[in-house]
């Protein structure tokens, strides 16, 4: 009976993705948008993260977006840690930026 709750459990897992907080579901697209531009994305690691929500891109904007600042350390080609960099990403679109790598722009609603 007890192997019973655990198969119901773990069917239901996945289900629970779709009740995350909107906050939650920008952070992972975030990481996994900053990941995908890493040498070695197995070996991230994320410090300092929030999230700037309803950000405008111009005082004239209308808001209505999030920004996910933070830093991010990983593995180089060499295998060796590079220290945390800056990063930056917006969920509307575009590259996330990654302090030394180039590839979008900074955000400036970032403060870190």
């Amino acid at each position: 009976m007890k192997h019973w709750h655990i198969a119901i459990m773990a069917c239901a897992l996945p289900l629970a993705a779709c009740d995350r907080p909107a906050e939650e579901r920008v952070t992972i697209q975030a990481r996994d948008a900053v990941t995908r531009r890493l040498i070695d994305p197995g070996s991230a690691r994320f410090r300092d993260v929030y999230i700037v929500q309803d950000a405008p891109r111009t005082p004239a904007d209308d808001g209505d977006r999030h920004v996910v600042c933070g830093q991010v350390d990983a593995k180089n080609r060499a295998g060796v840690r590079i220290g945390f960099r800056r990063y930056s990403w917006s969920d509307r679109g575009g590259a996330p930026w990654i302090e030394g790598q180039g590839g979008g722009a900074r955000d400036p609603w970032c403060t870190t």
